[in-house]
């Protein structure tokens, strides 16, 4: 059963927020969804086996180290380690030898870049809880390149009240009314727009794998000035 549809609520928080008009339409697909009544679940009795995967010693396709020029390593990094104690970025964990998960990413980037001779680009998904002490800590690699020049910053949605379906306020603390908001699909869907080979992406301590992308030749440095969010998600009314 549909039920009241406060969208232009949301709508106008949002680009009072300086949210971009993509986003603010995918959220109304999304909101739209809600309000008709979709849970977004899938029945069990939907769900079909993959009846065969290609192996990899099967594939006979030659390396071509070119492609690297065309790759973009996206680190995903917008979490808190709040229910392991921690006040900070996750990735800003100890994990070996006094070295940081982010220590042992940057160092891996730096690596690959040596090895191969090529100009791996390097991202990280940051959001407004972990944008400023990672940007400080990747200071510490300057041969990674300027900071800001690493980050896509994760979009940021209005939260939904679930009685009434409309926006959250909590004046006390702003932040508290939003809720960030980056999926892998959308990574990707950003990726073919612009025309990225091959994208890696990876989360703190989880590998997802390489991922092969369709529509090649586009420079991935149009991603990073078409991602890239403004940095006032946080100021909600």
């Amino acid at each position: 059963m549909s039920r009241t549809n406060h969208f232009l609520e949301f709508a106008s928080k949002m680009e009072q927020a300086g949210i971009r008009p993509a986003a603010i339409q995918a959220f109304r697909s999304s909101y739209t969804k809600l309000v008709e009544g979709q849970s977004g679940l899938l029945a069990e009795a939907e769900i079909q086996p993959v009846s065969s995967l290609p192996r990899l010693e099967e594939i006979d396709t030659p390396e071509d180290e070119s492609l690297l020029k065309q790759t973009v390593v996206i680190k995903l990094n917008g979490g808190l380690g709040t229910s392991m104690g921690l006040e900070g970025p996750k990735s800003l964990l100890e994990v070996k030898d006094g070295l940081t998960f982010l220590d042992f990413i940057a160092r891996q980037i730096l690596f690959l870049r040596k090895r191969y001779q090529q100009p791996l680009r390097f991202l990280l998904m940051n959001s407004f809880n972990t944008s400023q002490q990672t940007l400080e800590f990747v200071r510490r690699y300057p041969e990674l390149g300027e900071p800001k020049d690493l980050e896509l910053m994760q979009g940021l949605v209005p939260k939904v009240e679930a009685a009434t379906l409309r926006p959250i306020s909590w004046p006390a603390n702003s932040q508290l009314s939003g809720a960030r908001r980056a999926t892998a699909t959308s990574i990707l869907r950003s990726l073919v727009r612009v025309g990225s080979s091959v994208c890696s992406v990876t989360a703190c301590a989880l590998r997802l794998s390489r991922i092969p992308i369709t529509s090649a030749q586009a420079s991935i440095c149009a991603f990073s000035v078409i991602s890239r969010s403004p940095k006032n998600h946080s100021s909600w009314r």
